[in-house]
């Protein structure tokens, strides 16, 4: 099952996809992530909620689980997380994974300044199929 994230109010905000983007959020500490989300979902002063309508029913129900309808994405290059830090973002509530990986090619990354190689792309790609499952 996944995680309860936020809390609902009427004065709360909507939000059906959180987008941690730009400047390798993965090498971020999982407490800054925590802290984050706690500031923007937990609480009676967080401004947001985020909304689980799947569109497929009719109710106004509020909730706040992450479904496959909605998102929380974070961009990581390989190579700047392990094991750990995957079972710490899914546990936060995260269900999508932005892989950085601009060529599988060792010569084409080192030329273009990456510090991984096809190797970490692997690795990283396991590892999150060992914590997220695969898409169907």
């Amino acid at each position: 099952s996944t995680p309860s994230i936020g809390s609902i109010g009427t004065d709360k905000i909507r939000l059906r996809s959180i987008y941690f983007g730009g400047g390798t959020p993965s090498l971020a500490p999982l407490s800054t992530l925590k802290d984050i989300m706690r500031a923007l979902l937990q609480g009676d002063n967080a401004p947001f909620y985020l909304d689980l309508d799947d569109g497929n029913n009719n109710n106004d129900e509020k909730s706040t689980t992450t479904t496959a309808t909605n998102e929380i994405t974070i961009e990581m290059d390989p190579g700047t997380f392990d094991l750990s830090y995957l079972l710490g973002i899914k546990q936060m509530g995260f269900n999508r994974i932005s892989l950085g990986v601009q060529s599988f090619d060792d010569a084409l990354l080192a030329t273009m300044g990456r510090v991984h190689r096809a190797a970490d792309v692997y690795r990283s790609i396991d590892m999150i199929k060992q914590v997220f499952g695969t898409e169907e």
